[in-house]
């Protein structure tokens, strides 16, 4: 049986250093995560474990895969929401009606987008 240092190499070495939820190069104080959560029936296993950094797990926490792709999906359009509505007050006194339901619908469109776009982990990607 491997001792917890060299399960930690063997999780590392499964993206090659890096995290499997953004792909970025791990740095010191890395965290190994449960793909699927201990509390949804994940195991310890080495194969439900994936290299994350620190970011990612903490916003992962503790969600499935899906949740987590969800959770991006919807805290980015949050903050495009509170963006455009916010410069939309402003602006609107400026560029009047028909600019401001232009941006409207054109954000409408980009919030659209992002719901139907698919977002892939690194360590679901083909390699």
């Amino acid at each position: 049986m491997a001792n917890n240092a060299e399960k930690r190499k063997l999780i590392f070495s499964k993206t090659n250093g890096r995290c499997g939820y953004c792909g970025e190069p791990l740095l010191p104080g890395w965290h190994v995560d449960h793909i699927i959560p201990k509390y949804l029936g994940g195991t310890n296993a080495i194969e439900n474990k994936i290299p994350s950094c620190a970011s990612c797990n903490i916003r992962k926490s503790i969600n499935t895969p899906d949740e987590f792709k969800l959770l991006i999906k919807t805290r980015l359009i949050k903050k495009l929401d509170n963006a455009v509505r916010k410069d939309l007050y402003y602006l609107s006194s400026y560029l009047g009606d028909l600019w401001c339901a232009t941006i409207l619908g054109d954000y409408m469109m980009l919030v659209e987008k992002i719901e139907a776009a698919p977002i892939s982990f690194y360590f679901e990607r083909d390699k």
